[in-house]
C-alpha cells in the first residue's frame, strides 16, 4: 500500500508543473500574474480576455478598436468622444491637436474651434460647438400662426407662451417683457396679440380673446352678438361657436343631410357639418386643427394617387375633386369625398331587428334613435324625429329629439335648436351656493375644480374656473397647472396637445389611449419603443410627435403605421444610427423629420 501511494504521489504532476509545460511550448503567451500563467498566443488580442488579469488583452500590447482613441497605454475610449468639447482621457490627450483631426464625416461636423459635434447638434438652437459655429449656417423655417417666434428664431407652439415652462432655448418665451405685450386670459394663459378678435377662440374654456371686438366681420364672416367673428361656414354647422349660441339659432331649415353636407368626424372636438362645397376651399371649416379636416389631403387634380401608392407602400383613393385618402377609408360609413364617392359600390350588409339603418347604410341600436347623441356617422338617426315617442323621464325638444328632464333648464344646451333653455324660471342661489356668469347656481364645493366627468356640476358657461390663482384647493385634491385630464405631474395637457418632456417616462402614459390630442411632445425621457408603442387607433388622428433626446437606438419598423396624418415627426438627440426600410413608408403626410 505504501508502494502503491509512492508510485501514485510520484507520478501526479502538480498544477505548476503543468503550467512550466505549457509555458515551455512555443508559441504561447505569458500572463505575467502571480500564477504565471499562460495562453496559446493564438487567442492574444481576440477580444476575449483569456488571462486571469486580461493581460492578453492589454492596450499596450493589442491597441485599440478602429472606432476607438487610444488615451495611454492603459486606456481606450470611443473614438466620437476624440475632440468633443469634453475632456475623457485622464491625461486629456482626446481633446489635444484638434486642428488637424478629421471628424467622423458621416456622423459629425467640425466646429470653426476645431472641435467636433454631432450632425443632430447641427441648427438645435443650442451653442453644443462652444463658439456657436454650429448655428451660424442654418436655415430657419418661419413660424406658423399658431407659433411663437423665441429670439433664436426657434418656433414652439403658441400655447407654451409664458406658462412657466422655458419652451424656447434661450427662455424667451418666458420674458415677462415678452408677456406683457400679449393677451393675458382669465385662466392665466398668454396668446398673441394678433390672435386676438380673428375668428378663432385661443383661451380655453371662454371666448375672452374673441369678445368685445370693435372692429367689422369680414364678408366670409359671421357676427355674433358680443361682436365676435366666426367663419361663414360654422353658421348652423351643429356646434355653437358664438358665446350665446346665435349661430346655432333657426337652423331648423339647414339640417345636416349626408347628401348634402360634409361632417367633420373627430375624437376630441364636436362633430360639424358644413357645406360641401366648402371642402378644399383653402378655408378652414371643420376646426378641429390649425389647418383642418375639411382642407387635409388636397392637391393639384392633375396628380394621380398611383405616385402615393408607389411611394408610401399604401393604397390610396383619389376623389374626383382632387384628395387622395387611404384605402382603408372607404366604404367605412363616412364620406371622406367630397360627394361620398369613397362610400359609393360598398357590399354593406342588411341590419338586423332592433337596429336602425343610418342614410349612409351603418347599423346603429334602434333605442339610439333621437337621443341628441350622434350615433349615425352621418347624424341621420336624429332626423325626423318630430313624431318620435320619447321614453320616460325625459322631455321633447321642438325638433323632435328626447333630452333627459334633469338637463332640462341647466344652463347647458342639449336640443339641437336650444329649445331645451328656453322660457326657464330664473332662481336666486343660496348661501352655499356660487353664483355663474349666466346667473346659474352651483355648489361653492365646484369653484376652481375641474373634472371633464362632472362637467355639468360647474357653471355651464366655465365662470367658476376665473380667478383661480389665488384659490386654495381643499384636502385630497391638487391644483394643476391650468386645467387637464391628467395628473400634471405626469403629464401636461392644453387643448389637442400633451406635453409629457422631461418626465423620465419608460414608457408612453396609459391615459393617451383614453383622451385623444394631435400633438405629441416626449422630448428629454427614457422610452423605449415596440412595435406596438403606438398600436393603438387613438393615434390616426396625430400630426405632430416629438420623440428628440430619448437615446433611442432603433425604431421599430411599421410602428408609426397608424400615425397617417402624422406631419411633423422629431427624432433629433438619440443615438440612432440606421433606420430600416420601410419605418416610414405609411407617413404620406409627412413634411418635416
Amino acid at each position: 500500500l505504501i508502494n502503491s501511494l509512492l508510485f501514485f504521489t510520484g507520478a501526479a504532476e502538480s498544477p505548476v508543473d503543468e503550467l512550466t509545460t505549457l509555458c515551455s511550448q512555443e508559441n504561447i503567451f505569458r500572463c505575467e500574474n502571480d500564477r504565471n500563467q499562460c495562453v496559446p498566443s493564438s487567442v492574444k488580442c481576440d477580444g476575449v480576455a483569456n488571462c486571469d488579469n486580461g493581460r492578453d488583452e492589454a492596450v499596450d500590447i493589442c491597441g485599440c478598436l478602429p472606432t476607438e482613441f487610444q488615451c495611454n497605454m492603459t486606456t481606450c475610449i470611443n473614438i466620437v468622444q476624440r475632440c468633443d468639447t469634453r475632456v475623457d482621457c485622464d491625461n486629456g490627450s482626446d481633446e489635444m491637436h484638434c486642428e488637424t483631426y478629421v471628424c467622423p464625416p458621416t456622423t459629425h461636423i467640425k466646429c470653426k474651434n476645431h472641435f467636433c459635434v454631432s450632425r443632430d447638434a447641427q441648427c438645435n438652437f443650442k451653442d453644443d460647438c462652444g463658439d456657436n459655429s454650429d448655428e451660424k449656417t442654418c436655415t430657419r423655417k418661419s413660424c406658423t400662426a399658431t407659433e411663437f417666434k423665441c429670439n433664436n428664431s426657434q418656433c414652439v407652439f403658441m400655447a407654451y407662451l409664458c406658462d412657466g415652462i422655458a419652451d424656447c432655448v434661450d427662455g424667451s418665451d418666458e420674458d415677462q417683457a415678452q408677456c406683457d405685450k400679449h393677451f393675458k386670459c382669465p385662466l392665466g394663459f398668454y396668446i398673441a396679440d394678433d390672435h386676438v378678435c380673428d375668428g378663432w377662440s385661443d383661451c380655453p374654456f371662454i371666448q375672452a380673446d374673441e369678445i368685445n371686438c370693435s372692429a367689422e366681420c369680414k364678408s366670409n364672416q359671421f357676427r355674433c352678438p358680443n361682436s365676435q367673428c366666426i367663419g361663414a361656414g360654422n353658421v348652423c354647422d351643429g356646434v355653437c361657436d358664438c358665446l350665446s349660441c346665435a349661430d346655432e339659432d333657426n337652423c331648423e331649415s339647414q339640417r345636416c343631410t349626408v347628401k348634402e353636407k360634409y361632417f367633420c368626424h373627430s375624437r376630441e372636438h364636436p362633430t360639424r357639418c358644413i357645406d360641401r362645397d366648402r371642402v378644399c376651399d383653402t378655408q378652414n371649416d371643420c376646426r378641429d386643427s390649425s389647418k383642418g379636416q375639411d382642407e387635409l389631403s388636397c392637391i393639384d387634380t392633375t396628380h394621380n394617387c398611383s405616385h402615393f401608392d408607389m411611394t408610401y407602400k399604401k393604397k390610396f383613393f383619389k376623389c374626383p375633386e382632387g384628395r387622395c385618402i387611404p384605402e382603408q377609408k372607404r366604404c367605412d360609413y363616412y364620406m371622406d369625398c367630397q360627394n361620398g364617392e369613397d362610400e359609393k359600390n360598398c357590399n354593406f350588409t342588411s341590419c338586423s331587428p332592433g337596429q336602425f339603418q343610418c342614410d349612409t347604410r351603418q347599423c346603429v341600436p334602434m333605442s339610439a334613435r333621437c337621443d341628441i347623441k350622434h350615433d349615425c356617422k352621418d347624424w341621420s338617426d336624429e332626423l325626423n324625429c318630430e313624431n318620435f315617442q320619447c321614453p320616460p323621464n325625459t322631455k321633447k325638444c321642438k325638433s323632435g329629439q328626447c333630452v333627459a328632464a334633469e338637463f332640462w333648464c341647466d344652463y347647458t344646451r342639449d336640443c339641437p335648436d336650444g329649445s331645451d333653455e328656453r322660457g326657464c324660471e330664473p332662481r336666486t342661489c343660496k348661501e352655499n351656493e356660487f353664483t355663474c356668469n349666466s346667473g346659474q347656481c352651483i355648489n361653492f364645493s365646484m369653484l376652481c375644480y375641474h373634472d371633464r366627468s362632472q362637467a355639468r356640476q360647474g357653471c355651464a358657461d366655465n365662470s367658476h374656473l376665473f380667478n383661480c390663482s389665488n384659490h386654495t384647493c381643499p384636502a385630497g385634491q391638487m391644483k394643476c397647472h391650468f386645467p387637464c385630464p391628467l395628473n400634471s405631474e405626469v403629464c401636461v395637457c392644453r387643448g389637442d396637445e400633451m406635453n409629457c418632456e422631461k418626465k423620465q417616462l419608460v414608457t408612453i402614459p396609459p391615459q393617451i389611449e383614453m383622451e385623444h390630442y394631435s400633438k405629441l411632445r416626449f422630448r428629454s425621457n427614457k422610452l423605449r419603443l415596440t412595435n406596438h408603442t403606438f398600436d393603438d387607433q387613438c393615434y390616426d388622428k396625430v400630426t405632430y410627435l416629438d420623440l428628440s433626446n430619448n437615446s433611442l437606438t432603433e425604431i421599430p419598423v411599421h410602428i408609426f403605421d397608424t400615425m397617417w396624418q402624422l406631419t411633423y415627426l422629431h427624432l433629433g438627440d438619440n443615438n440612432l444610427t440606421i433606420l430600416k426600410n420601410g419605418t416610414f413608408h405609411r407617413l404620406s403626410m409627412l413634411r418635416q423629420l
